[in-house]
């Protein structure tokens, strides 16, 4: 494990640096050596590629680190990310998570008030889930969703 300071001045000297790719090799070296040292069935590596904006950057992907396997989607914090930076996945796990929560405590005859005290606590608190990293991630179709859910179990 590394010490924060640690991470925070190599960042720090990673952003007041010249140039991206000498400092992206060092990154993945750094990476590689920290991997080498420990159980590498806890590591993923992820690529993310902004599809979102009108010009596309041609950037080629770095290669892959060895002994580390490439993923497209991955869960951070228990948040769900893609490789193309949408949240699509986690708002739909979310929602069903939720969705099935309450037709659970329905089926077994809680009463309204309950019902209404289990939604303010549980739920919202649920959905609301470091939802200020990943809000804005987030496409109008999935907002409505979220909104929809709100207002029909509210």
């Amino acid at each position: 494990m590394v010490a924060g300071g640690c991470i925070s001045s190599f960042l720090l000297r990673l952003l007041s640096a010249k140039t991206i790719s000498a400092n992206l090799f060092r990154l993945v070296n750094v990476l590689d050596l920290r991997a080498r040292k420990s159980n590498t069935n806890k590591f993923a590596e992820i690529v993310f590629a902004d599809n979102k904006r009108r010009r596309k950057l041609e950037i080629q992907p770095p290669p892959p680190l060895p002994n580390i396997n490439r993923v497209t989607v991955i869960k951070i914090l228990g948040v769900t990310f893609t490789s193309s930076l949408s949240v699509a996945e986690h708002t739909h796990r979310i929602i069903s998570s939720c969705a099935q929560a309450l037709r659970v405590l329905r089926a077994h005859g809680m009463d309204d008030s309950s019902l209404q005290t289990i939604y303010r606590s549980v739920i919202i608190s649920k959905l609301a889930y470091a939802s200020s990293a990943w809000w804005e991630f987030t496409s109008a179709a999935d907002r409505q969703r979220l909104d929809a859910f709100i207002r029909r179990s509210h």
